[in-house]
């Protein structure tokens, strides 16, 4: 459940605008699994809280890979690894970055990501706030074995040479953030799940998939095209989640794609 200060302030508007309130209720007190208390090889589907945020998950069924925490000046910031498998292999992937507590309340540093020109789309505001800010990029991504400082993807590269997952993948980036809270995710799909070849020792410059590399008219930019339609509707449900208004999920938010 999520705070009753939030809840009964949502129920209040909703009453004054006129909305019955069996709607309201169910929408403020939509059920969702703790993703944080949740164990490795875990199974989710259609949503999961962190914090007072509600997180949609794309169609099908997710497994938990790890999670993480740690401890900031102002807070805790959860992170999670999630995948969607088909015939056994990893075909998507989820990851997913917030602040568990409440944050300073003056907001946040404005991220890189939001500003970028070198990928397949970016619908990202066009202005520096850090008590608003609403980000959204589709791009690929390339896994290397190089090591990172950073001990969450370090774990996630593990994962993937571990079980033989594709090195790139492309997808959807997301940031969207408040004066207390922030929320980063991103999805990402295996092209050679849905019939691409398997990208191997390449950089992310070299990679096929970048956004010089996409020509029009051909099942690459297809692709590319299908991800973006999905990362537009995925946009919608997350701007949502991250007020807690979600009510059931979003069971209809599912990647396809036919060659």
């Amino acid at each position: 459940m999520f705070g009753t200060k939030r809840a009964a302030t949502e129920i209040a508007a909703a009453l004054a605008l006129g909305v019955p309130l069996a709607i309201v209720a169910a929408a403020s007190t939509a059920h969702a699994q703790d993703l944080m208390s949740l164990e490795p090889g875990a199974k989710i589907e259609n949503a999961v809280r962190m914090g007072d945020k509600q997180v949609p998950l794309p169609g099908g069924k997710w497994e938990v890979v790890f999670t993480l925490s740690d401890r900031r000046n102002w807070g805790e910031v959860g992170s999670a690894f999630l995948v969607r498998k088909t015939e056994g292999a990893a075909a998507a992937f989820l990851v997913v970055r917030t602040n568990i507590e409440g944050g300073p309340g003056s907001g946040w540093p404005r991220q890189r990501l939001c500003d970028r020109n070198n990928v397949h789309h970016n619908g990202s505001d066009n202005y520096y706030n850090r008590e608003d800010a609403d980000c959204w990029i589709v791009n690929h991504v390339v896994f290397t074995n190089r090591e990172s400082k950073s001990d969450f993807y370090n774990r996630v590269k593990a994962w993937g040479r571990k079980h033989g997952a594709t090195a790139t993948r492309v997808g959807n980036v997301f940031w969207r953030n408040g004066s207390y809270d922030y929320l980063f995710m991103s999805h990402f799909v295996d092209p050679a799940a849905y019939g691409f070849p398997r990208e191997t020792r390449t950089s992310w410059v070299n990679s096929r998939w970048h956004a010089n590399s996409v020509a029009g008219g051909t099942p690459e930019r297809r692709f590319i095209d299908a991800v973006k339609a999905f990362g537009e509707n995925y946009r919608m449900a997350l701007r949502k989640g991250f007020r807690g208004r979600l009510d059931n999920g979003v069971p209809q938010l599912k990647f396809d794609f036919q060659r």
